[in-house]
C-alpha cells in the first residue's frame, strides 16, 4: 500500500492525519483501523511529504466532558510519546496541553494551557468521574490562573465521610 491509499482510507475512515513536529498524530486515532497502523509506520516519511505541516495536533472532543478511555488513552500515549499533546477543546473552547515532564513544558508554546499527564491521570483515572462541561469549565479557569490539580474527590465522597 502507498501513502496516498493510506491518506485515502484515513479520509474515508473521517480521521485526520497531521504532522507535528517529526511525528504523524491521526485523530481520533480511536478510528484508525487496525490494519492500517503498521502500513502508517512503515510509510511515515511518504506520508509526512504529502500532508502539510501543522503547528498542533487538532483534536476535538464532542459536546461532553472528554472523558472516555480511547480519548484519555490516546492523550496520555501521544503525551508520554511526544513529551507533549497540544489540543483543541471544543467543550472547553480554549487550546489545552498535556504535557510529561517539565522540560517538555518549557517547548509547549504560548497560548495553550498545560496540564500535566499527572493532572490528567488524577482527572480521569477513574471511569466513574463524570465531569460536566461546567465543572470542567471551572477546573480550566483555575488552570489559566496557576492552580495545580493535587487531589481528586468527587461529592459522594464528601458526603460518605461526613456521615
Amino acid at each position: 500500500m502507498d501513502a496516498s491509499t493510506i491518506l485515502d482510507r484515513l479520509a474515508v475512515e473521517q480521521v485526520e492525519i497531521r504532522v507535528v513536529g517529526d511525528s504523524l498524530v491521526a485523530s481520533p486515532a480511536s478510528q484508525v483501523p487496525p490494519e492500517l497502523v503498521d502500513e502508517i509506520f512503515a510509510h511515515s516519511e511518504e506520508i509526512a511529504a504529502l500532508i502539510p505541516k501543522g503547528p498542533t495536533a487538532r483534536v476535538v472532543f464532542p459536546d461532553e466532558p472528554p472523558g472516555g478511555a480511547a480519548n484519555i488513552a490516546e492523550i496520555r500515549f501521544q503525551g508520554v510519546q511526544h513529551g507533549y499533546v497540544l489540543l483543541w477543546s471544543s467543550v472547553l473552547e480554549d487550546l489545552v496541553a498535556f504535557y510529561g515532564t517539565d522540560a517538555d513544558l518549557e517547548k509547549i508554546p504560548p497560548g495553550f494551557v498545560p496540564y500535566s499527564l499527572d493532572e490528567l491521570d488524577k482527572l480521569f483515572a477513574d471511569e466513574n468521574n463524570e465531569w460536566s462541561p461546567d465543572s470542567l469549565r471551572l477546573l480550566h479557569h483555575a488552570k489559566k490562573q496557576g492552580a495545580v490539580v493535587t487531589e481528586v474527590r468527587r461529592e459522594a465522597d464528601d458526603e460518605n465521610r461526613s456521615s
